[in-house]
């Protein structure tokens, strides 16, 4: 066999082996799924290492803190992990009392019920979607007998947030709730949460001017939006979209305040006391004397002189009105007035008046307060939008495609190359009988070959020189059989 031949058969023979290799490892190799993400170096340390105990595939990625195992696994060794109380879970809750601690002071079992209490709401809020991990601080200050000395209790509330999730306001009120409540003597005032960036989510009111500011300017966005909003989805509804636009801006009055109205009604009147005094006095005065000065008198006819009797009242009545008082406490503050700014397209020129005055009562607009309205109308520019791209027949095959270039193109790889080196190895094996059969053709079986006139001049001419020298025609075969196996390899 020559060199070259047998030089391809073996590199045919090593693709075909690769091949094999390949197909059966990418087959055992699986899915990898996600088993843990963003651990601790000495949380996923234990893990591996019992994964390797286990003998069970693993992989890792971001600097070793996410572990992958196959997936139709993943399942089963999340539970024996649990079993095996893996990872450990460094934030210990009631469980601390689990324990007997004789001879603890009162200090201590203080200490530890805060210890628990934190770690109790930081698996309860680890809990909520979008949670991925949270951190509670609880600082109860010491107990004074003297309550103006007496200090507020407070937390401080860390949250990690899960990647691509957002809280609502609302969803934050609860989590403050949700601690004010189950921590004795805490206000919701006293509590101050932030996200793993830093970001304030809810602040201690009162503590500066900073927060302060950033709650008028969210109340200001809040009340903006809503006022936009609802003009601008009427809008939309009545005129099509993209044919008006409305924007708001809203002067906010953020100082606090309190009202005191007090009420008389001067017609319902109640008696509450009544207090009256009689003075009496009787002078004797010359026959000829007048007095000028009584107030009640009476006639007297003892002897020569004349008597003079005063009677005098002294009446104090104390009446109750009814009073009506009103106190009124702004602690948010209230809208000072509102600027409302309409564009309209051009189209709608001859209703803007009407669209104009339908907006204002939805928005709430208040000429006595100080509102303005203005509207413009101007030709909207259209933008054309791109026609959707046609979906290709193929696309909803595409997964099914994947799948079949996965397991079945090395399938097919494997089987060409099988067959190309059996065929190689089947020629091989036929070249020498057929070399062996050329060196025996005698002058007999030359003879024997069939004469036929119908064959071309070209076989009957190569008939005839076997004929008359077998010999070389032996050599000529055996060269055409040589030819004929290097004939691959050109």
């Amino acid at each position: 066999m020559p060199l070259r031949q047998k030089i391809f058969i073996a590199v045919v023979a090593c693709l075909f082996l690769a091949t094999l290799i390949f197909t059966i490892c990418y087959s055992l190799d699986g899915d990898y799924r996600l088993l843990f993400r963003d651990m601790e170096t000495e949380d996923a340390s234990q893990v591996v290492e019992w994964l390797r105990q286990e003998k069970i595939a693993y992989r890792l990625q971001s600097e070793g803190r996410t572990i992958l195992v196959p997936g139709d696994r993943l399942h089963e060794i999340r539970l024996q992990l649990a079993g095996k109380g893996l990872p450990k879970n460094k934030v210990v809750g009631f469980e601390l009392f689990d324990q007997n601690h004789f001879g603890a002071t009162e200090f201590v079992q203080q200490l530890n019920y805060t210890r628990a209490l934190q770690g109790e709401l930081s698996r309860t809020i680890g809990h909520l979607e979008g949670v991925e991990k949270a951190t509670v601080h609880i600082a109860r200050p010491k107990p004074s007998l003297f309550q103006h000395k007496s200090q507020a209790t407070t937390a401080s509330v860390v949250l990690h947030v899960r990647r691509g999730h957002s809280f609502s306001q609302q969803q934050i009120y609860g989590i403050t709730y949700l601690v004010a409540s189950a921590v004795e003597g805490l206000n919701t005032e006293d509590i101050t949460i932030i996200d793993q960036h830093g970001q304030l989510l809810w602040q201690r009111q009162g503590s500066g001017d900073t927060p302060a500011i950033h709650s008028a300017l969210e109340l200001q966005k809040n009340i903006e939006e809503y006022l936009r909003h609802k003009a601008q989805t009427m809008l939309d509804q009545v005129l099509g979209k993209e044919r008006a636009l409305v924007r708001i801006n809203a002067e906010m009055d953020m100082q606090m305040s309190k009202e005191v109205h007090e009420t008389y009604n001067p017609e319902n009147q109640t008696i509450m006391s009544e207090t009256v005094r009689t003075h009496k006095s009787r002078e004797n005065l010359p026959e000829n004397a007048t007095s000028s000065t009584a107030k009640v008198k009476k006639p007297a006819t003892s002897g020569h002189d004349k008597q003079k009797d005063e009677q005098e009242e002294t009446r104090d009545v104390r009446y109750a009105l009814d009073k009506t008082v009103k106190e009124i406490e702004n602690k948010n503050g209230g809208v000072k007035r509102i600027a409302l700014a309409l564009v309209l397209d051009q189209s709608l020129a001859s209703q803007s008046e009407a669209i104009g005055k339908l907006v204002q009562e939805a928005v709430g607009i208040d000429k006595k307060r100080g509102d303005t309205y203005q509207f413009i109308t101007v030709p909207f520019q259209k933008e054309e939008k791109p026609a959707p791209e046609p979906v290709i027949w193929w696309q909803p095959y595409y997964p099914f495609v994947v799948l079949a270039i996965k397991f079945v193109t090395p399938s097919i790889v494997l089987l060409l190359l099988g067959f190309l080196l059996m065929r190689l190895l089947k020629k091989t094996n036929t070249a020498p009988a057929a070399i062996a059969l050329a060196s025996n053709l005698t002058q007999e079986a030359i003879e024997k070959l069939p004469a036929s006139d119908t064959l071309p001049a070209t076989v009957r001419q190569v008939r005839q020189v076997a004929k008359e020298n077998p010999q070389e025609m032996a050599t000529l075969l055996h060269r055409w059989f040589n030819e004929e196996t290097k004939g691959p390899t050109t």
